[in-house]
């Protein structure tokens, strides 16, 4: 199972692996034999551990890449569900039956940050080889905005040949503004039709990104339906509506919601945030909420914000609204 792991990897401590993980606790996995392990998802190591211990070292560490896949499977003996990922390191298998959701996020959320790190560095690439004479030929945006003008209202099918009239290195450079210009004027029917079943194939969580982020042309951040609550609500409610109608999982829903606030850069110390979190709370149960939760935290602290576990004012004034909701 530890092919391919550096030795450094086999001599960390559980007490060395810093936070945040992926996922982590208590699972029952196939070496030889099942055994009980303590499992820490960190980036893309599975460490497996003996007990929740700090001076513990892994007994095996599994690496995960693009090309490792998950699968699910019911174990015939003990009718118990079974995650079997197959990988670089082989082959591992978790009998995971109350921590199979837990899991399966887990997996989600690896590959959509590899999918990040591949579009950075796609960026990257692109500021180095773009040249000077390719910059010249961006138009200025009154431009962009005045062919949109032409109609009162541009449906799906006129913007997608808008996009490609531009080309792909103005409709990135303006992609929000242009976005935020057309759909404002459509129903909520228009926007899942064209932004979900057209646009985004489906992809719930490369709709979540449709709604908010920042131009090539600008680092200010565009929110395309508007940013006070009625407009969010109005958001929600779409999200909610495609999740219902398309009978989505709920992790699917919950990795759009955090893909969205990371491209809004809608952190807990706003008051939208605690907008959302209310409005979500009458849409999950209280162990999908905690979940959601939990995975938020996680990306916070990922991003050097306020810890959670400190309770900052912020996040006791969100605590406090709680009581009155269950």
């Amino acid at each position: 199972m530890s092919e391919g792991i550096n030795e450094e990897s086999k001599t960390l401590t559980l007490a060395q692996i810093q936070r945040p993980f992926l996922m982590d606790g208590n699972v029952v996995v196939f070496v030889k034999k099942w055994k009980k392990r303590y499992v820490v998802w960190k980036d893309d190591k599975l460490f497996f551990f003996e007990k929740n211990y700090g001076k513990e070292v892994p007994k095996e560490v599994f690496i995960m890449s693009s090309d490792t896949t998950m699968t699910t499977e019911i174990e015939q003996k003990e009718k118990k569900s079974i995650v079997r990922f197959k990988g670089v390191s082989g082959e591992i298998m978790i009998l995971a039956d109350e921590s199979i959701s837990f899991i399966e996020m887990a997996f989600k959320l690896f590959k959509s940050n590899l999918g990040c790190e591949k579009k950075k560095e796609e960026i990257e690439k692109l500021k180095v080889t773009q040249k000077e004479p390719e910059e010249n030929k961006i138009p200025p945006w009154e431009e962009i905005k005045n062919k949109i003008n032409i109609k009162s209202k541009i449906n799906g099918k006129e913007l997608q040949s808008l996009f490609k009239e531009l080309g792909k290195t103005v409709t990135e450079y303006y992609f929000y503004s242009i976005v935020k210009e057309i759909i404002n004027q459509w129903n909520d029917d228009e926007i899942i039709e064209f932004g979900y079943q057209q646009f985004c194939e489906e992809d719930l969580e490369d709709f979540g990104s449709l709604f908010g982020g920042r131009d090539n042309s600008s680092t200010e951040i565009q929110f395309v339906l508007g940013t006070n609550e009625e407009n969010i609500l109005r958001l929600l409610e779409i999200y909610m509506k495609i999740y219902k109608q398309f009978k989505l999982e709920w992790s699917e829903l919950t990795k759009c919601l955090l893909v969205s606030m990371a491209c809004w850069e809608l952190f807990s110390n706003t008051e939208l945030f605690n907008f959302i979190i209310v409005y979500l709370s009458k849409q999950f149960d209280i162990y999908q909420l905690l979940t959601f939760l939990h995975l938020y935290c996680e990306f916070e602290s990922d991003l050097k914000l306020p810890l959670w576990h400190s309770f900052p004012s912020h996040i006791e004034l969100l605590f406090k609204s709680f009581v009155f909701i269950f």
